[in-house]
């Protein structure tokens, strides 16, 4: 028994999410719960969400490890907040139940004090879970140097999402998005708007960067081509990008897992995508078959394949074709569900020998000799 907490949808009954869990058959329950997380400043995050997720995470656990009927042999969380508690609830009621972090990421930033607190801070959430799931295989084995004495194991599994109103969209944009000149970039973390602003300076295009933090779109202010979109959120940031002709996401950081998000997205509505060339990347887009990868700060090289496009609308509608593939081949919700259900048979089929290397896990132990 699989149990999962979606915290972003009314009926999450009605979710692609949960119809591929009934389709495969999967023994599981679904305690779902709408809370927004959206905040702008540090602040915002430390006394409006992280109490909104400690009272949920609450909440879930209570009805998940002590009032459901089946108890789960697996927990799939999304937050430290939520594998602190369900870990505390766990301890305190003497459950075998597996925690599964989904989505992982420890990105130590800022002075060495800080850093080291954040690293103190991951290394206490590890102690409570016993997978970490990771969006790319980099990230996994970085993880597994920076903490090296946590018991939990880390796995990489590609991300996949669901566009709502995908093919409304196509219908209603793609004609106007492709004689356009309307380039789009959007996301917060880990992105580098910098070279983005070199590299579109005087190009013949409209930028629309969408993002709520003021402090990442800096160097694009006062830029007569770019207008800085804040506050876009759901069907209005897909519409954004159903309107792009091209999709750019500027990446800061190499060994983080940033930007799958906006370029599946983008593969999933059909648009042509420049996208920053990382290790992390290159799991998710083959240069030049359904993305183009820009060197790393490059604001040359990266201008250089945004004009490129611009001036060839049919390798945009291929790149676009190529990208809206891969999407559904490897990148949509379903296929995201199988993936995961497969890693979560793992686990539980190796409930009593949590030392043994899982095959779809990375563990430091089943690395050793690498």
């Amino acid at each position: 028994m699989f149990h999962f907490f979606p915290r972003f949808s009314r009926n999450v009954h009605a979710t692609p999410f949960a119809a591929e869990l009934r389709r495969l058959g999967v023994p599981h329950e679904l305690f779902s719960e709408e809370l927004s997380l959206h905040y702008t400043t540090r602040a915002g995050l430390l006394l409006q969400v992280y109490p909104k997720l400690l009272f949920c995470a609450a909440r879930a656990a209570v009805r998940s490890l002590i009032l459901s009927r089946t108890k789960p042999d697996v927990v799939v969380i999304k937050s430290d907040v939520e594998a602190i508690v369900f870990g505390l609830f766990r301890l305190l009621f003497s459950r075998r139940t597996r925690i599964v972090f989904e989505t992982f990421i420890a990105a130590g930033r800022g002075s060495p004090l800080k850093r080291r607190l954040q690293h103190l801070h991951y290394s206490v959430v590890l102690s409570f879970v016993d997978v970490a799931v990771c969006h790319s295989s980099t990230e996994a084995e970085d993880y597994l140097l920076q903490f090296p004495r946590t018991t939990a194991r880390f796995a990489a599994l590609p991300f996949g999402l669901s566009v709502d109103g995908r093919e409304a969209l196509r219908a209603t944009y793609d004609e106007d998005a492709a004689a356009s000149n309307i380039v789009v970039s959007a996301g917060r973390s880990a992105r580098d708007y910098a070279t983005l602003a070199k590299a579109v300076a005087g190009l013949p295009c409209r930028v629309r960067v969408i993002c709520d933090w003021e402090r990442p779109t800096l160097a694009l202010e006062g830029m007569p081509e770019v207008t800085i979109v804040r506050n876009c959120f759901r069907s209005d940031y897909l519409a954004e990008l159903a309107r792009a002709r091209i999709v750019v996401v500027p990446l800061s950081q190499k060994r983080i897992s940033a930007g799958q998000m906006v370029m599946q997205q983008a593969f999933a509505l059909g648009k042509p995508v420049v996208i920053t060339d990382t290790p992390t990347t290159r799991e998710y887009a083959a240069d030049g078959c359904d993305a183009l990868l820009a060197d790393f700060g490059d604001a040359d090289d990266m201008r250089a394949k945004i004009s490129a496009l611009l001036a060839d609308p049919a390798h945009c509608a291929e790149l676009g074709r190529r990208g809206a593939e891969r999407y559904d081949l490897e990148f949509s919700t379903e296929a995201y569900v199988r993936n995961l259900v497969a890693l979560l048979g793992d686990i539980a089929g190796n409930h009593r020998t949590a030392r043994q290397s899982v095959p779809t896990l990375v563990s430091a132990k089943a690395s050793a000799g690498d």
